[in-house]
């Protein structure tokens, strides 16, 4: 069975404790939820006390709570934690399973600044992920969350954000992190300042530079000869058993995977000429995330694989470990946006020509309800392409571009099933946020 967990888009506590649950207007949730817990006791398959997850049936039921009748609320995001939890553990095992011929040691972490919800969290640190943050916030809400400093490595233009007026984050940092990337020259030489410092808070185990990998990017530094000569001097003048790594910033799924490794060969060579100029060996090389859903759970990328953690423990045989930070293709598969139609508005001419609008058989006036319960009304022919206008804005959903989406509507009712849903045909009919801007756009 799926299991949901739903929260409100702008809210931090979970549905999936009865409390909360029945907090919603479920009164006889926790019923529901015993008789559903002795049918599975019944079947072998009993759900731990210690993980409050929805079943299907308490989903569905939620769901028309929340997204039919009066008073519903929305946009509302819905998230099948069976998907995130699945969607951890076959990542980890397949990437495992392509660093076992070589003897890699792989370390998994999350990037948090992909889904920061704390069941998200939650699930990623008890399946022996590390949490990757990118803001002094991030870091205290993973401490919070019950990762270890040891196990949170720190990344990104922007560390700075969420410290207090002392420059020290909001939750103590009482050991050192696991590692610390650089994003640029200017910011090393701080860092290795800060490092050096005895009475500064940031220290890690692992200390280094983000390598900017991808064309036309803004993030980490470029290796050109000068930038890696001072690079190299600013590594060496750390203190005497500072381990040092290097991270690589390249998302696959804006060049591709042949792109990718092509990437991630060359940033090996770029990090041994960095040991070479900091007279330090390399301890720790970290190949970032940005790899689209379930692309490395395909048999295809097990042979690039194999390559590259051969590759690595050649170059670097006295490494310690190779680490992936995996964000969205955690969680974009695992998530759906609830939004309701508040209007049905014709497209106007774009370029002197009207698109015929794939929603004309599905979808009439008629078929949507507004949030006032009346059915909007339109003189446009059948004929016209015609826009959704949704509560919904492009904000609420993450790497949309990348993220090939289904899109399904149901009529605003009390008395459908689930099985009400239905899947909008592709076509050039649009779905408009309800914002004023031209980029607001959901779907089509």
């Amino acid at each position: 069975e799926d299991n949901f967990e739903i929260q409100r888009k702008d809210a931090v506590e979970s549905l999936s404790t009865s409390e909360s649950f029945s907090s919603c207007g479920t009164s006889d949730s926790e019923n529901e939820r015993q008789k559903l817990r002795k049918t599975q006791s019944s079947t072998g398959k009993v759900l731990p006390e210690n993980e409050e997850m929805l079943l299907r049936a308490l989903a569905v039921k939620r769901l028309k709570e929340i997204s039919c009748g009066p008073g519903s609320v929305t946009p509302y995001f819905a998230m099948s934690v069976g998907a995130v939890r699945a969607s951890l553990r076959s990542h980890a095992r397949n990437i495992k399973l392509a660093a076992a011929k070589s003897g890699s040691q792989v370390v998994m972490s999350l990037s948090v600044k992909t889904q920061p919800h704390e069941e998200v969290l939650r699930m990623a640190r008890e399946e022996g992920y590390l949490g990757e943050v990118i803001t002094a916030a991030e870091l205290s809400v993973s401490i919070q969350n019950g990762w270890k400093p040891a196990d949170i490595i720190l990344n990104g233009p922007a560390k700075a954000y969420g410290l207090t007026q002392g420059g020290t984050p909001t939750t103590p940092v009482d050991e050192p992190l696991r590692a610390v990337f650089a994003d640029s020259l200017s910011e090393l030489a701080e860092i290795v300042k800060q490092i050096s410092d005895n009475s500064n808070w940031l220290k890690a185990e692992y200390v280094g530079v983000r390598l900017l990998s991808g064309a036309g990017s803004r993030f980490g530094m470029n290796p050109t000869s000068r930038q890696l000569i001072e690079a190299g001097r600013l590594l060496k003048s750390l203190p005497p058993g500072q381990k040092i790594g290097f991270h690589m910033h390249c998302a696959s799924s804006m060049g591709g995977p042949a792109g990718w490794f092509g990437m991630a060969h060359g940033f090996l060579d770029v990090c041994e000429a960095l040991s070479k100029l900091a007279e330090r060996e390399v301890r720790l090389l970290d190949f970032g995330g940005g790899w689209p859903a379930d692309l490395l759970n395909t048999q295809a990328m097990q042979g690039p694989l194999e390559d590259l953690f051969d590759s690595c423990v050649r170059m670097f045989p006295n490494s310690d470990c190779i680490m992936f930070e995996l964000g969205k293709c955690i969680t974009e598969r695992a998530g759906a946006l609830i939004t309701r139609v508040l209007s049905i508005r014709e497209i106007e001419k774009c370029g002197g020509k009207r698109s015929h609008c794939p929603l004309r058989n599905d979808l009439t006036p008629t078929a949507m309800i507004t949030s006032s319960g009346r059915s909007p009304t339109s003189s446009a022919s059948s004929d016209t392409p015609r826009a959704l206008i949704v509560d919904g804005t492009i904000a609420d959903l993450g790497s949309l571009i990348t993220h090939v989406h289904p899109l399904l509507w149901r009529k605003n009712s009390q008395k459908g099933s689930e099985s009400d849903w239905q899947i909008l045909r592709p076509g050039k009919g649009k779905v408009y946020g309800r914002t004023c801007m031209e980029f607001d756009l959901l779907g089509h």
